[in-house]
């Protein structure tokens, strides 16, 4: 059996524990189960318990166990530490290594340009209509019944789809597939040949 790993999902508990009881909560990685350790001295047992319930049900199936261990002088008790016990899941997650942050710098070898590509792109517009019924086969226009709004046009891709484009908008073809830019987007990526 191998030591215990904390997962996203217990650093989310235990930072839930730390904000309800405002207490430090003490991490222990044991063979095959975790162990978190906190003080309750200041609570009444009515707390505690709604602590050790929203825990168990928040763990689920890998909650093993909730028990306090008071520490008495004199007959008064002095400390109250809750002790969890839940299975280990090394397996379900992957490490994390969380680093400090800090201001980001360039480096040597991260400067890349975009690989140049073609395709082919006509701008949607009701004046341009005939040009758009050979670039996509033929489809059907759309004018709407206030002249303000933009017109559409829709009309079947390569694989039968009906694909609606508004005015304003490139269709592009690249080799046979159809898809849809805004006219700026087309226009921060391409460029004519």
């Amino acid at each position: 059996m191998s030591i215990g790993t904390l997962t996203p999902f217990d650093y989310d508990l235990i930072a839930m524990i730390e904000n309800i009881t405002k207490n430090k909560v003490t991490t222990y990685l044991e063979e095959g189960y975790i162990r978190l350790e906190f003080s309750v001295l200041a609570f009444e047992e009515k707390f505690v318990n709604a602590i050790k319930d929203a825990v168990a049900g928040r763990i689920g199936d890998k909650f093993i166990g909730f028990e306090i261990e008071d520490e008495h002088q004199n007959e008064i008790v002095v400390s109250s530490i809750a002790k969890v016990r839940f299975d280990s899941d090394p397996e379900q997650w992957p490490t994390q290594i969380k680093y400090e942050l800090t201001e980001p710098i360039s480096v040597d070898n991260s400067t890349f340009a975009r690989k140049a590509k073609e395709v082919e792109a006509v701008l949607f517009g009701r004046d341009n209509i005939e040009r758009i019924l050979e670039f996509t086969g033929g489809g059907t226009l759309t004018i709407p019944v206030a002249l303000h709004e933009p017109a559409t046009y829709e009309f079947p891709t390569e694989n039968g789809v009906l694909m609606t484009v508004k005015e304003g908008f490139y269709i592009v073809k690249e080799k046979t597939h159809f898809y849809l830019l805004s006219k700026k987007d087309f226009e921060i990526d391409f460029e004519r040949k």
